[in-house]
């Protein structure tokens, strides 16, 4: 009978290994107020970089009606990871319409593709979400957070930056960075277009380029996009960035720019 229970003992301990094993160690996650939004295709046009695609659906929060529009751009040999960027207009049965850009990344596993998107609005809404579209069905289902009340968790790093740019224009800010970064990145260089889209300029979306080199001399590429908002010289900005060794990464960051800095807390999505 001793044995029997040592046995039985082993045999759990050795399950709950397999198991925690098995399972990603501090894997990217998202919690908070959310909202689900469904979403039908209505139209799909093909290009040599990607599609172009256009939605529709009843979503609640007030939105209403909503129409979406989308830019897929492969960025992999494969056509199976890129980014996108977008266009949406709300509208509700009180005649209340709020127009938006959509900014993210997209990944395909045969006819599922992965959404992660950072959508900012003319209301001042600003939203994290992340869905599931299936091709052959012609649907997209979100799990929407908005920015205010969501919560990240998982691995992290940090990516600390000083600004070597700026130019300024009608639209918003062009600006360079670099910066020495951990997780076999090494020397890390940044490109952001920055536009405004309050009359205020106090928020906007943004996207951008990324090159890194490492002491092996491994060179990666990658596109950032997302969206920021400023609170006097402090510019907050949430990222989804893709890079050309497979790599997907949500980043919040905060600019002083004053200072010419930039400094993120980034967490690998996959």
């Amino acid at each position: 009978m001793k044995n029997t229970k040592i046995m039985k003992n082993v045999a759990l301990t050795l399950a709950m290994l397999v198991s925690a094993l098995a399972a990603p160690l501090h894997a990217f996650e998202v919690s908070g107020e959310s909202f689900d939004a469904d979403f039908n295709i209505t139209s799909w046009t093909s290009n040599v970089d990607g599609i172009t695609l256009t939605a529709e659906g009843e979503v609640g929060e007030g939105y209403g009606k909503v129409y979406l529009s989308y830019d897929f751009v492969s960025s992999s040999a494969d056509k199976n990871q890129g980014d996108f960027s977008g266009d949406v207009r709300t509208i509700n049965n009180d005649g209340v319409m709020v127009a938006g850009t959509l900014q993210g990344i997209w990944k395909r596993n045969g006819k599922m593709v992965t959404i992660y998107t950072l959508d900012q609005f003319s209301n001042g809404d600003m939203i994290y979400a992340k869905g599931d579209v299936d091709l052959v069905k012609g649907t997209m289902s979100f799990t929407a957070y908005p920015i205010q009340s969501f919560e990240v968790g998982g691995e992290s790093f940090d990516a600390d930056f000083n600004t070597t740019s700026w130019t300024s224009n009608v639209d918003g800010i062009t600006l360079t960075a670099e910066g020495e970064v951990g997780e076999g990145y090494g020397k890390v260089y940044l490109s952001y277009d920055f536009v405004s889209s309050s009359a205020d300029k106090n928020q906007g979306d943004f996207s951008g380029d990324v090159r890194t080199i490492n002491n092996d001399g491994v060179m990666v590429a990658g596109t950032l996009q997302g969206i920021w908002k400023r609170n006097g010289k402090m510019v907050t900005i949430y990222t989804l960035d893709q890079f050309s060794n497979g790599d997907m990464i949500y980043a919040k960051g905060d600019v002083d720019l004053v200072k010419g800095t930039m400094s993120f807390t980034a967490y690998p999505i996959q």
